[in-house]
Formats: structure tokens, sequence, C-alpha cells
């Protein structure tokens, strides 16, 4: 069973990818990934014959794998910051992402080629947030620790969005 509270944190964490432009970003990512498709196989072939398009398209798998990676980090840092903002622990989501590690059994092939990052890694990133705000919870209303914080770029975007968030959890709860 999933913890009280473990879908309003993933919320929070596909709330981050659109908040932080990971959706409208898609489209120059895919652009990318296309080009590197297109155009590394004919070119890498040239050099290794037979072989060189698998070896392009592989490394074009994996920078792939590695700018999601990134994004995921991004968005539950996010999540974080949200959560804190409106006085919410994280735990859940922390909760969340070991539950889903457990049941996908960490994905199968390299973590470099993954487009997830490891579930470990995530939770220890999102305590690494936690211990550099303080451990401590901003709450509904915007406290001092928070405003010394606001000149971070996904704080700004959290005080936008917390009260939206703050409602969003109120209502899945009822």
């Amino acid at each position: 069973a999933l913890a009280r509270g473990a879908l309003d944190r993933h919320a929070a964490h596909e709330i981050g990818h659109v908040a932080l432009g990971h959706t409208n970003g898609r489209t120059a990512d895919f652009s990318k990934q296309m080009a590197m498709r297109t155009i590394g196989p004919m070119v890498v072939a040239r050099f290794i014959p037979i072989i060189g398009p698998f070896i392009a398209s592989f490394l074009t798998d994996a920078y792939a794998a590695r700018v999601s990676r990134g994004k995921e980090f991004e968005a539950d840092e996010f999540a974080s910051a949200l959560l804190w903002k409106v006085g919410q622990s994280s735990a859940a989501l922390r909760s969340l992402l070991d539950k889903l590690e457990k049941m996908h059994g960490g994905g199968g092939g390299p973590d470099w080629l993954r487009s997830h990052p490891p579930a470990g890694e995530r939770i220890k990133a999102i305590q690494g947030h936690e211990a550099r705000w303080g451990g401590r919870y901003a709450g509904p209303s915007t406290s001092s620790a928070f405003a010394s914080l606001g000149s971070l770029a996904f704080f700004r975007r959290a005080r936008r969005v917390g009260e939206q968030f703050s409602m969003l959890c109120a209502v899945a709860q009822t």
C-alpha cells in the first residue's frame, strides 16, 4: 500500500516538470535526438562500417537518458521545495520512489542508460535539499527562512504554485 499522500507528492513532482518547462523543452530535445539519430549513423558509418550506425544509436540513447535523468532530479527538487513551502514532508514521495523501484526491480540495464535515476539517488537528493533548507517546513505562510531563499528560481516557482497545491492536497484528501 502507498503511504498516505504519496499521490499528492507525485503530483507535486509532475507539476515541477510543467513549471520548469520540461514539457515545452521536449520538442527541442526530441529535435536534437532525431538529428543525432539521422546524421550520427551516417557520419560514424563512414569511419566504422557496419557497426557504426549501432554505435551512434547507442550513444544517442545514452545522451537522451542523461538528459531525462537530469530533468527528473530537477522535478524532484521542485516537488521538495513546493512541499516544503506548503508545510508538508516529502517522506511520502521518498516512500513512493522506493516502492516504485522495488515494483520495477530497478529497471534493468546500467543506470546510465535509464531514463529515470535510481530511487536511492533520488531519495538522497531530496533529503539533501531538505537538509540544505534547514530541515523545517515553511508552513502555509511565508516564513523568514523561506523568504531568504526566495532568490532561487525553483522557490520562486514554488511560491507561485504553493497555494494551488495546498488546495489540490485538500481536495484529494476529501
